[in-house]
């Protein structure tokens, strides 16, 4: 059966001893579904299993280095790859595929040099869930955070957006965006507020109207190291669902990113006050937005969200994404916008209407949040000694 190979991922460094890494990763269509390939460096442990609406695959491993310096590009069956750190021991790969398909076969097989091992995964199309995990890897549950001693807590800003006068998308049922983004931003509160360690704001705890750059100065005042804005979105397409993250760029990732950011902030216009009448804070908001720490920061807690958000909610296919919201323009805070879904489709109305689902969903988000402050406390303590 004739292969299209869509990358092959280079070794670029010598392996690490007593330790799969991950070489490179390949995926191949076939006449009636796709294979996947992980090229390891030795035997391990997996365990693989679907999830859909959107149809991905996922991938655990033991933790292992990555040392894979490419990934297969969108198309032939692929609609992006993310991988990174998941629980206390593992490591995982969530595959978005274009359509839907179902895990058939998934083992290893001998690969290259003496040790070297390859994951096949094998695909076929057609859209019959299948709960069965194949290979016998478990991850570990995280143990309860014991964060390092540090000389003060994380502050985190969550900003409920719109509000007010500005109800945001109104969504099928009458659901109205204004009320699930102050749900949501609630419950991570909440959660929170329930480690030790946090310092958590919001920018609006009622229904209240606030203007872009009063958002964006009430991170900055509180001395923020976090700044989380929620939305819910709409489209045209009322077929179109699922949740999706945005980190800060003058220019849009897709028309699509363009478009939203351009509606999001004409949002002061329904409050009667103009975007730019403020010049002066917008020209020192301005300064130094291509601050390459922040933008850094800013996409490792994008990553962090989704890694969480993608075994328990639908994901917009290629849901990390990039634009100019106003409300990401502090300069000097790693910032995030969450969209949770489309009001629009009556799927996603339904599910971000719902006690549980909003509970499932502040729930990944602070877990998205506690993990990137845990990856800064290690960094911190490195610098400290």
């Amino acid at each position: 059966m004739r292969r299209f190979l869509l990358s092959l991922a280079i070794l670029v460094t010598l392996p690490s001893a007593g330790m799969a890494d991950v070489l490179g990763v390949r995926s191949a269509t076939r006449g009636d579904g796709i294979r996947l390939v992980i090229d390891l460096s030795e035997s391990s442990k997996f365990r693989a299993f679907e999830l859909s609406k959107p149809s991905r695959v996922v991938v655990d491993l033991p933790k292992l280095a990555w040392r894979a310096n490419a990934l297969p590009a969108k198309g032939r069956g692929l609609a992006s790859i993310r991988h990174g750190p998941f629980r206390t021991n593992a490591y995982r790969l969530v595959f978005d595929l274009e359509r839907a398909a179902t895990i058939e076969s998934a083992g290893l097989i001998p690969g290259r040099g003496s040790k070297g091992k390859r994951l096949v995964i094998d695909l076929r199309y057609g859209d019959r869930p299948n709960s069965k995990k194949f290979g016998t890897f478990e991850p570990l549950e995280n143990p309860p955070p014991h964060p390092p001693k540090r000389t003060k807590e994380w502050v985190v800003m969550i900003d409920a957006g719109h509000g007010g006068v500005d109800p945001g998308t109104i969504g099928v049922g009458r659901v109205l965006e204004k009320h699930v983004n102050l749900a949501v931003a609630r419950k991570v509160k909440k959660l929170l507020d329930s480690k030790p360690g946090y310092d958590v704001h919001l920018t609006r705890s009622k229904d209240e109207f606030l203007r872009l750059r009063q958002r964006v100065r009430l991170g900055r005042e509180s001395g923020a190291d976090l700044f989380i804005s929620i939305h819910a979105d709409a489209h045209p397409d009322p077929k179109v669902s699922g949740a999706s993250i945005y980190t800060l760029s003058e220019k849009g990732s897709d028309r699509e990113a363009e478009r939203l950011a351009r509606s999001e902030n004409a949002a002061d216009l329904i409050g009667g006050a103009p975007l730019e009448d403020d010049n002066n804070e917008v020209a020192s908001i301005l300064i130094d937005l291509a601050q390459r720490e922040t933008k850094n920061q800013s996409l490792a807690v994008a990553d962090d969200i989704l890694f969480a958000l993608a075994p328990t909610q639908p994901l917009l296919r290629s849901p990390k994404r990039s634009a100019g919201f106003a409300v990401l323009k502090a300069p000097d805070v790693p910032s995030v916008l969450i969209e949770l879904g489309f009001l629009t489709n009556r799927d996603d109305a339904r599910r971000l209407s719902r006690k549980k689902d909003q509970d499932a969903i502040a729930s990944a988000i602070a877990t998205g949040i506690i993990r990137y402050f845990e990856g800064a406390n290690t960094a911190r303590s490195r610098q400290d000694r």
